[in-house]
């Protein structure tokens, strides 16, 4: 999987779109959040077989069981990486910008154009921007 030449451009038009829309399950969530971003970078979309799957918490978690055993959108976005061959990097402090970032509070967003700063929605069901340095783990886009 490679970035578009235009990768930059299409981000920072992703991201000026996804900062209008709350969390909402299975349109604006934390999973579609980056498989959207990815797709802006890359022209693929990873969570074509999802769309469509679940609307709330239960039927995410249902769906992430069913597909991959585990509990967790971080769960669900370990194991698609491994089936694309999407390299995790041996340190979050590695990430640049555009790259996947899971947080501690058990969510996952990617690196801010500025490339100090994760995008990722909050409590508030709203996007925020997350210091780099609070991420657990990171993987390599592109």
């Amino acid at each position: 999987m490679q970035r578009k030449h235009s990768w930059q451009s299409e981000l920072h038009n992703f991201i000026a779109n996804a900062v209008t829309h709350a969390f909402v399950w299975g349109e604006h969530d934390c999973c579609l959040l980056i498989a959207d971003a990815i797709n802006a970078l890359t022209g693929v979309d990873l969570a074509e077989p999802y769309r469509g799957k679940y609307d709330d918490a239960h039927s995410a978690v249902k769906l992430i069981s069913d597909t991959c055993g585990g509990r967790s959108a971080i769960d669900l976005w370990s194991y698609v990486a491994a089936q694309h061959g999407i390299e995790q990097l041996p340190s979050v402090l590695f990430a640049q910008r555009g790259d996947v970032v899971s947080l501690a509070d058990d969510t996952l967003g990617f690196v801010h154009l500025d490339g100090k700063h994760v995008i990722a929605y909050a409590q508030d069901d709203k996007l925020h921007l997350v210091d780099l340095a609070c991420g657990v783990n990171a993987w390599r886009i592109g």
